[in-house]
């Protein structure tokens, strides 16, 4: 029970970090940053493309209560909200943090989001209806592959012992179970957006190429997320695109120079651990997932470089897509 103790004593010391990231400042931005744009970008997935690492989050998406209202936390510091904001296009954020495959295609995550707001509905009935898009972009996968639980197994001291002793049935999980429902969800995609380009998303590598040890995750627990799991998650990925005809950008080493092991905590382009509240209104140690937010989630900076990976692509599109419009 001594476990038990030092944690309470750790949420105990924690307290203020929990009072300032319920009561932080909400981000102010329109959810659009171009409404009458004529070239419309949609945003599906998960948290890594709706912003989940930043510090502040759009009105309504960081909403707790009453029985967790929204919890998509969709940012302007995201990547594809900087893309937007740079081609002046239209923005559908529809992104939503912890979704899985089945929260894009089957149902929404957050029934009592209030109309106006993303989260209600699944992101496919969103995506059919809206009108004329120009490119869609999608992150998926990585909830269905268990990146939390994987984080959290593997970083925060007293979850586990060596998390590697759970490497074949979370590879096992990626090859029977996630790299199905990736195939399926981008196929769903596909067919609701006919004619129109749509590209998924890898996952960047979060650690660099000389391995070191950080606090919590040591040098074998580096090598298996760094060589094996994510890797292979984004092979999957690619696989998964291919036999859905859709396209990839390729964003594995995106944060490559900031990343851990390449740069100290304050200049990193993506989070350690992180506390902050994520769900319900109070912390409950039983459940300490509830209270761990963004690890391993990149930055603003971190979206600052991914965007430097997908602009081209967009504009390209784009400029096609003006030059198909003129007489």
């Amino acid at each position: 029970m001594k476990w038990l103790v030092g944690l309470g004593m750790l949420l105990l010391a924690a307290a203020g970090v929990f009072v300032f990231s319920i009561t932080r400042d909400s981000d102010p931005a329109s959810i659009d940053p171009n409404p009458s744009s004529s070239f419309r970008i949609v945003a599906l997935g998960d948290s890594y493309i709706s912003g989940e690492g930043a510090e502040h989050f759009m009105r309504g998406t960081d909403e707790p209560e009453p029985a967790r209202q929204n919890l998509c936390r969709r940012a302007s510091t995201a990547y594809p909200y900087l893309i937007a904001k740079q081609l002046d296009a239209s923005l559908k954020f529809v992104a939503c943090s912890g979704a899985r495959t089945g929260d894009v295609i089957d149902s929404g995550q957050y029934i009592h989001t209030p109309p106006g707001t993303f989260g209600r509905t699944s992101q496919l009935a969103v995506l059919e209806h809206i009108r004329d898009p120009d490119v869609v972009l999608i992150s998926i996968g990585g909830n269905d592959a268990g990146f939390s639980k994987i984080g959290f197994t593997c970083v925060v001291p007293f979850a586990k012992n060596d998390c590697r002793q759970h490497a074949g049935d979370w590879l096992r999980h990626l090859d029977e179970r996630v790299y199905p429902a990736m195939e399926r969800t981008f196929r769903r995609v596909r067919r609701a957006a006919p004619g129109v380009p749509v590209f998924a998303l890898t996952y960047p590598i979060p650690i660099g190429p000389e391995l070191c040890q950080v606090a919590g995750l040591e040098v074998g627990e580096m090598r298996f997320l760094r060589v094996r799991f994510v890797p292979q998650l984004n092979r999957l990925v690619r696989r998964a695109t291919e036999q859905a005809g859709i396209g990839l950008i390729d964003l594995s080493e995106a944060l490559s120079g900031y990343r851990f092991c390449e740069q100290p905590r304050r200049t990193r382009a993506i989070n350690f651990v992180k506390f902050g509240h994520t769900i319900g209104s109070g912390v409950d140690i039983h459940q300490p997932s509830s209270f761990v937010r963004s690890t391993f989630h990149p930055n603003e900076r971190g979206h600052e470089m991914m965007k430097r990976k997908v602009l081209p692509v967009i504009a390209a599109v784009r400029a096609r897509a003006l030059a198909s419009a003129q007489p």
